[in-house]
């Protein structure tokens, strides 16, 4: 039976290897012709040793499931029969998530099945990463599916064949060849990724990854996580933020935010995927939102303005709440939607506003809407129930025309002008990146000046917005925060494609500007590092109501104490980071990796961390802290909130 068992097992190896290999091959060609970070085609073949190692622990993997049935039989039709059909399914499962990377940037994991196909309605629009995928199933695109799938239906018919042909020599040759692929990713690759070897640090651009063991590994990994016994943080309710004692005392306490704090309405414009960076070219494709702080009277804007997370659901959990994320993928959608922390919409409702959540997206993507039915909203409308959207609107599987949006938006604050909070979320400059039917009709080849010529069309809405509530007498009584959820990559550094994995500052670094009565006829830049975490205490500040204690961030009309900042991304290829002052430093995979002195260095291109050591340790056991604290916060919440002095 072993025989017979090591016999198939051999042939679905070779079988299933030979696809890994086809498909990773389509990978690095990809990376070769400039699609995602700027590495030349001499550095990255020459790495290629480092990128298939995972690739032959998968195919050993579903060679050994494709040869179960030789163990408890001497028949070869139940073999050939299941180990067709399961090297079929490995084989196209594995060429999807390939194509799934070159579109979007990481493999098929659980994140990615969990959003597309659980608590998802079945709507007219369908699932909200249709828009993103769709377009590229088009033959050239089928096709490798359906020779992928052919090749592992038939390749036991025919592989058993050939290895008798080869010699055994050949064949241990061949074997040994795997075996060290192998243990030069498994082993030797995080020690070159993370840390040094011989004075050698690479990046592999996520290319060592491979679909079964990455789809594998992302559920293994929450499993493990709940089984370890992580040591409690010190002080459960509260983590320590505070800036790095090694960095210089400031000759004079920092400048809070200048305003007046007075009652008003307040709309938060909740922008999708945006930059600082693009919107501070030159010339801006949001001249609107540039000018605010630098030109425009009676607005601020904020120069260091991070997002906690390049993923809108767990930025949005900071925004409402005032709370770090949770440190791992999952949202607090799935997590603990009910948790009882006192949001920014609760808080404007406690004190007698009207709140509305106007939102051009679908708040059944991400399951949203399990954590926003308990922030006390008065009015919900998506994508799905918008008024107006029966008048043949554009609209996509991401969200339908902005203009409606903001027409509703307008009709919301008309009607409610004694007083009103208005979350508005846009879905425009989401991938990929069609805003309106004019520009769906004219494509442009290039995804980034799609995404350019988006950002145009978005500070045209803005402005639209502005006009609007000026037009109705409201601009007057009503302060509006402009803010990215978080920023957009375009391969600017290794792995920064779309968002999600990255925290470099295309990815983390993001606009927020404020326009209201507060600031007068003031124009003024916030320059200390700022984040998600600060926005509702300060929006609460601004209008004049109290700020919960449950928020952990800072009114930065009273507080402007330097902190730590902290940011963190998804698996694959996570990566966590902490800004504090000009310091950024980037944690990958839990060893030390990068350390950027940002006012010299704002493009990220030169690591400092050889030559600091002791910021390297600090931030690195500060991270560590973050991750604990919140796990065990967000897990525990109403536990440790009614052991805590805070009675929201």
């Amino acid at each position: 039976m072993r025989g017979r068992f090591a016999h198939w097992w051999a042939a679905g190896f070779v079988a299933m290897l030979a696809v890994n290999l086809l498909l990773k091959a389509t990978l690095v060609l990809n990376n070769i012709f400039g699609t995602e970070g700027f590495e030349s085609a001499p550095k990255l073949l020459a790495k290629v040793p480092l990128f298939l190692g995972w690739d032959v622990a998968a195919a050993a993997l579903v060679a050994g499931v494709a040869a179960l049935p030789a163990l408890g039989s001497t028949r070869r039709w139940p073999v050939l029969t299941w180990g067709s059909l399961v090297l079929a399914c490995a084989a196209l499962f594995a060429t999807i998530s390939t194509l799934v990377t070159i579109i979007l940037g990481a493999p098929i994991e659980k994140a990615t099945l969990d959003l597309a196909f659980l608590d998802q309605p079945v709507q007219e629009q369908g699932s909200s990463l249709d828009s993103s995928i769709a377009a590229y199933l088009q033959l050239t695109t089928l096709a490798p599916m359906l020779l992928a799938a052919l090749l592992g239906a038939t390749c036991l018919w025919w592989v058993p064949r050939l290895l008798t042909t080869l010699g055994r020599r050949l064949k241990t040759a061949l074997a040994a060849t795997a075996a060290l692929l192998a243990a030069i990713t498994i082993l030797l690759l995080p020690w070159l990724i993370n840390g040094e070897l011989a004075g050698i640090r690479v990046h592999t651009l996520g290319l060592e990854r491979s679909p079964v063991t990455v789809l594998a590994g992302s559920y293994l990994r929450p499993l493990a996580q709940r089984l370890s016994q992580d040591r409690p943080p010190l002080d459960p309710w509260r983590l320590d933020q505070s800036a790095a004692a090694s960095l210089a005392a400031p000759a004079a306490p920092p400048a809070t935010l200048r305003a007046a704090p007075r009652r008003s309405n307040v709309i938060y414009v909740s922008l999708e995927s945006i930059s600082d960076q693009y919107v501070r070219t030159t010339p801006s494709p949001m001249p609107f939102l540039a000018s605010l702080g630098h030109s425009h009277p009676g607005s601020a804007a904020f120069a260091h303005h991070y997002s906690t997370w390049p993923q809108t659901m767990k930025a949005y959990f900071t925004l409402f709440c005032s709370e770090l994320p949770y440190p791992d993928y999952r949202t607090i959608c799935s997590l603990n939607p009910t948790i009882p922390c006192k949001s920014i919409s609760e808080a404007f409702h406690d004190a007698g506003f009207f709140t509305a959540l106007i939102t051009s997206a679908d708040t059944a993507y991400d399951r949203k809407l399990r954590f926003f039915r308990h922030r006390a909203f008065d009015r919900v409308w998506d994508m799905r129930n918008m008024p107006g959207r029966e008048e043949g609107w554009w609209a996509d599987s991401w969200g339908v025309d902005e203009r409606l949006t903001i027409r509703n938006i307008l009709e919301t604050a008309q009607e409610h002008r004694d007083g009103f909070f208005i979350f508005y979320e846009m879905s425009t400059a989401h991938h990929p990146y069609n805003s309106c039917r004019e520009h769906e009709q004219t494509p442009l080849a290039d995804e980034r000046q799609s995404y350019l010529r988006a950002l145009g069309f978005i500070d045209q809405r803005l402005q639209e917005l502005v006009q609007g509530l000026e037009a109705r007498d409201l601009l007057k009584d009503t302060l509006i925060v402009f803010q990215s959820d978080h920023g957009e990559g375009f391969g600017q550094h290794p792995g920064s494609k779309s968002h999600g994995p990255k925290v470099y500052q295309e990815n983390v670094h993001v606009p927020s500007a404020m326009l209201g009565p507060q600031f007068g006829d003031t124009k003024q830049v916030f320059g200390l590092p700022t984040s998600h975490i600060d926005t509702a205490p300060t929006i609460l500040g601004l209008v004049g109501l109290s700020v919960p204690c449950t928020m952990k961030g800072r009114n930065l009309l009273t507080d402007a104490t330097p902190r730590k900042v902290f940011f963190g991304g998804r698996d694959p290829g996570a990566q966590f980071g902490v800004a504090d002052g000009d310091w950024k430093f980037i944690l990958e995979n839990g060893s030390a990796s990068l350390l950027f002195d940002l006012a010299q260095d704002p493009a990220e291109t030169n690591d400092l961390s050889r030559q600091h050591p002791d910021l390297v340790a600090q931030y690195t056991q500060a991270i560590h802290e973050w991750q604990r604290y919140s796990r065990n916060l967000i897990e525990n919440y109403a536990r440790i909130l009614s052991e805590s002095p805070c009675r929201p």
